[in-house]
């Protein structure tokens, strides 16, 4: 653009502001109208030069918009037959339809006319034609034939393309160092594409020797005439620092030069920077407005990082449709990290429908396609068996396919297999290598694995030390189960000095990004006061969010706090049904304590069958009363000298009551009558504690029948008389009743 001077004033008196423009300027702009004038009464004369000259200036440069559509297609169709340049411009006007209708078929005559009479930028276009099948079925021999006639008649434009199919081997012999001694040719005659192709050559050691510093110098003159394709190559080497020292400002500079000139790989360039603050100053909004423009221009990648900035709302809106719409689009394109998280959209329902068979399919396309993200995606479906079978051996395969193209993912997840020998002969050692590598991506998964074998000593030398630092690094990267570890090395004070009050800071941190263990123990901390204030009601709100997510431990000591009433009312049903749900959950410890409260009857009813279940399911013995033996074998030898005591209390007492036997045999009665019933005291005292019903119905029979005699026998002793037979059989009937209401008792109590 022309350089304008102006000078503003404030307008006076409803005066328009005056602009002053610099007198070399206003000359130069009436010398150009003076020139236009001169040409247009040339052309209106007839003139076929003035005619070409003035339809050339209307139409502009070629490829942009032209300046007068009409005049340019009028001065060229006033231009004689045989005028190869007025056929060449007429066959341009007719093929983008300037200043006339597209007409495709009259393009390529009036060019095939013009090259036939040897007009060298006809050769060449009229070539472009035949490799692209423009008007003209392909015909790629057919091209090259063209390019080498327009390069023998000193066409730079001729020479290039003639290199371009000598190096892929299109239409012709493949020949690099042709194809590169064709683009120095070109170069030498100023043609910035040849120019940067050579560079090309020169960067990449293709049909020339590799030399960095000589591909930056062609970049550079292509750049001078502001070739995008040039600046975008040479913001790439400052940008990697080759052939040049590094430079990511002037890298930015030039991405952006390239892409206002509208081309997309220098657009998806300039916004990765502006995305990351590389070179210049982050903008997330400014970054992904040059995604959309580097998509428009067929840029997959773009689309791929445009969905990116939709799902996590980066520079837009988040916005989950749009980011599977992006995905969509770039799955169109054939970008395989676009379909693998297009098919993570579809399996999680996200901004689509659920469809667990659509996102297999497209996690199989690009495992297939060679994606190391589906391929990974689709080895964690089998690692899980999510949606098909469970395979550990298929996952292992597709994690390794992955982890060799460097995805830290899968490294990761492939360390998993190797450390269980899960699909693949166990190798902690390799486990730890591929944590490490994927460690080194600044993978915060991978830190927390690699910490948590350096913590176990799991393939590496146990150091507490390392398994903090990688924790605090994979925790600063918001891995939450990171937090959590750390938390109990500060806790325990291993490879940091103890610090109660940073480990409930870090279980506080993880707890309310819902790690149920994290939860479990700051309400611990909670409980007892560690690091902080004593908080038991906060206590059992934590603790029941870890319930909440199965966390069998935190049942567990909820379980406890419920039965002692330490936080709360005392609650031995919830205490109860807490500790059956932590066994269930697998913390075997719980069925010990269900099995006391059977054994006691609190919050469940008493029974000591199922006390004496939970107590084996527990791996242990049911508590015992201090001193109370529980020997089966004791317990019945007792029985058997008890029966014969009374076998014999019975018989002489008997005899003594009801045919008045002496006071010496009465007392002889009573003594066996208190051995039986000391015998008898002492079996129920070491009775088993399984004791069936019957066995224990009759022993409460048998020692209340024992009672009721000796005290006939006492009394009858102490009164010096005989009593009548009938009074025993009373007796006898009082005992029965004794005995039958005391075992009913005993069964309502059990």
């Amino acid at each position: 653009m022309d350089e304008i001077h102006e000078e503003r004033t404030d307008p006076v008196g409803g005066q328009e502001q005056v602009v002053f423009l610099a007198p070399e300027l206003l000359q130069a702009a009436q010398l150009r109208q003076e020139r236009l004038g001169a040409l247009r009464a040339a052309a209106e004369s007839g003139d076929h030069a003035a005619l070409l000259e003035l339809a050339v200036y209307d139409l502009g440069e070629l490829g942009g918009p032209p300046r007068n559509a009409e005049e340019a297609f009028s001065c060229l169709s006033r231009l004689p037959g045989d005028d190869a340049a007025g056929l060449y411009y007429l066959s341009y006007c007719y093929d983008r339809g300037i200043g006339t209708a597209v007409d495709v078929e009259r393009a390529f005559a009036l060019l095939s006319e013009s090259a036939g009479d040897g007009y060298a930028p006809a050769l060449c276009a009229l070539g472009l034609c035949y490799e692209s099948g423009h008007g003209t079925p392909q015909d790629n021999a057919r091209a090259a034939e063209l390019y080498r006639a327009a390069a023998d008649k000193g066409s730079a434009m001729g020479m290039c393309n003639l290199g371009v199919l000598h190096m892929h081997g299109v239409g012709i012999e493949q020949d690099a160092e042709k194809g590169a001694a064709l683009f120095a040719q070109a170069a030498e005659l100023g043609l910035p594409r040849a120019q940067f192709l050579l560079g090309l050559c020169y960067e990449n050691g293709e049909g020339a020797p590799r030399d960095p510093r000589k591909a930056m110098l062609l970049y550079g003159a292509a750049a001078e005439k502001d070739y995008p394709e040039a600046l975008c190559a040479q913001g790439v080497l400052y940008y990697h620092g080759v052939g040049t020292e590094q430079d990511r400002e002037r890298a930015f500079s030039l991405f952006l030069r390239a892409a206002e000139r509208g081309l997309g790989r220098a657009q998806f360039f300039a916004a990765r920077c502006l995305d990351e603050g590389d070179g210049t100053a982050e903008d997330a909004a400014e970054a992904y407005r040059f995604y959309t423009l580097a998509a428009e221009n067929g840029v997959p990648e773009a689309m791929f990082r445009g969905g990116l900035c939709c799902a996590g709302g980066r520079g837009t809106p988040e916005d989950a449709a749009q980011a599977a719409a992006w995905w969509e689009r770039g799955d169109a394109c054939g970008d395989l990290r676009s379909t693998a998280h297009l098919g993570v959209c579809y399996e999680a329902g996200r901004g689509v429908k659920e469809d667990m068979d659509r996102a297999m399919a497209l996690y199989e396309k690009a495992a297939a396609g060679g994606g190391a993200e589906g391929q990974c995606n689709l080895g964690v479906l089998y690692y899980y068996g999510t949606g098909v079978e469970e395979d550990g051996a298929k996952a292992a395969a597709l994690f390794e396919k992955a982890a060799a193209q460097g995805l830290p993912r899968a490294q990761y997840f492939l360390g998993l297999e190797y450390e269980a020998g899960r699909g693949v002969e166990k190798d902690r050692e390799k486990a730890a290598r591929l944590y490490r590598a994927a460690a080194e991506q600044g993978y915060a998964a991978g830190m927390r694995a690699l910490g948590v074998c350096y913590e176990n000593g799991i393939g590496v030398e146990s150091s507490y030390e390392r398994a903090v630092e990688l924790y605090e690094q994979a925790a600063e990267r918001d891995d939450v189960a990171a937090a959590f570890f750390l938390g109990n090395l500060y806790y325990a004070g291993r490879g940091v000095e103890e610090d109660d009050a940073k480990a409930a800071a870090l279980y506080l941190r993880a707890a309310k990004a819902g790690h149920a263990g994290a939860q479990r123990n700051y309400a611990h901390c909670l409980e007892l006061g560690a690091g902080l204030g004593k908080d038991l009601p906060g206590a059992l709100v934590w603790y029941g969010r870890a319930v909440e997510q199965g966390d069998a431990l935190a049942a567990y000591s909820l379980a406890h706090l419920y039965e002692t009433g330490e936080a709360c009312p005392a609650d031995p049903v919830q205490a109860a049904a807490l500790y059956e749900k932590a066994y269930a959950l697998g913390y075997q410890k719980a069925a010990l304590r269900l099995g006391e409260l059977y054994e006691k009857g609190l919050g469940v009813k008493r029974d000591r069958r199922k006390a004496a279940e939970w107590f084996e399911k527990g791996g242990g013995e049911p508590k015992k009363a201090k001193g109370r033996p529980s020997n089966a074998v004791g317990h019945w030898m007792l029985r058997v000298f008890a029966d014969a005591a009374l076998a014999g209390c019975f018989l002489a007492g008997l005899a003594g009551l009801s045919y008045g036997g002496s006071r010496e045999d009465l007392l002889g009665a009573a003594y066996l009558g208190v051995v039986a019933l000391m015998f008898h005291a002492l079996a129920w005292y070491m009775r088993p504690q399984a004791q069936k019903r019957l066995p224990r119905a009759l022993h409460i029979t048998v020692g209340s029948l024992l009672l009721v005699l000796l005290a006939g026998i006492v009394s009858v002793f102490l009164g010096g008389g005989v009593v009548d037979p009938e009074d025993i059989w009373i007796m006898g009937w009082l005992a029965a009743l004794i005995a039958l209401a005391a075992w009913r008792g005993f069964r309502k109590t059990k």
